[in-house]
């Protein structure tokens, strides 16, 4: 019940941890149900066809459902983030906005909590040397990003 208890606070290396933390996890179970789809292919040869088909639901239910999980978490976090801000979590909302959601984040990352208590509850705890480890995950996933586009970049160049 960590994650879902929403009128709590949360500081931003524990934001930065389990947003770490929710992406990894929807990422392991996303490759997880395609290396099960693919094992199921092995088994039985006609899945595939029925998994791409346009009509099957189960799929859509298959890989919809984790990230739609995925996301109602981080809407949780990011609102927990803004009450530790001393802001209602109607101002959630800016993260559905094109070009303003980087922004956003960035300000959710960057931006230290109210000191003491504050109308959303006490001060959160300070975090632990597990979240503090953590954390780094999201850097990692940014930085092997960033890596990844650059060399496509670089490799269609060297192939034209």
């Amino acid at each position: 019940m960590i994650f879902f208890n929403i009128p709590s606070r949360i500081n931003r290396i524990r934001y930065f941890a389990r947003t770490g933390l929710n992406l990894l996890i929807v990422i392991a179970v996303f490759f997880s149900l395609i290396a099960i789809m693919y094992g199921l292919s092995i088994i039985f040869p006609g899945v595939i066809k029925k998994f791409k088909d346009a009509n099957s639901y189960v799929a859509l239910a298959a890989f919809g459902i984790p990230c739609c999980i995925g996301f109602i978490n981080m809407i949780i976090l990011r609102i927990k983030r803004l009450h530790d801000l001393n802001s209602k979590g109607g101002w959630v909302l800016l993260s559905f906005i094109p070009g303003v959601q980087a922004f956003f984040e960035l300000a959710l990352f960057l931006t230290d909590g109210t000191k003491g208590d504050n109308k959303f509850g006490a001060r959160p705890d300070k975090a632990t040397k597990t979240e503090y480890i953590i954390a780094v995950i999201p850097l990692f996933i940014i930085l092997l990003f960033i890596l990844y586009v650059i060399g496509k970049y670089t490799y269609y160049r060297y192939i034209a």
